[in-house]
């Protein structure tokens, strides 16, 4: 989220990457979001991504996360992260952002 940092509870680790409604993090907030998503996996830690509503930024993330990991394209991480949550709507600056990273990802930039 933006502004509102949640206090959460019964967490071990927490992080925040403020960033606003429908935008896209800053590339470097998506590669730590991306590295630290990929640490807890890797380490088998629980690990729950959110946003305010779970629309845009998160999903944002998620897909950066399979574009990472799993070596994924931009249009097919947000196309699974849409099939896995329908009420997903990745705004056209986050695909932008995706697609850079994608980039990134492969060396091109």
């Amino acid at each position: 989220e933006e502004k509102k940092v949640d206090a959460p509870l019964g967490v071990d680790y927490y992080i925040w990457l403020p960033t606003r409604d429908h935008t896209a993090p800053a590339i470097e907030k998506l590669l730590f979001g991306v590295l630290s998503l990929d640490y807890f996996v890797n380490m088998g830690i629980k690990t729950f991504v959110h946003c305010r509503k779970g629309h845009t930024r998160a999903p944002t993330l998620v897909a950066a996360y399979y574009m990472y990991a799993h070596a994924m394209s931009a249009k097919d991480a947000a196309a699974l992260v849409k099939k896995r949550r329908p009420v997903v709507h990745i705004t056209p600056n986050q695909r932008k952002a995706l697609e850079r990273l994608e980039k990134i990802l492969a060396g091109k930039q």
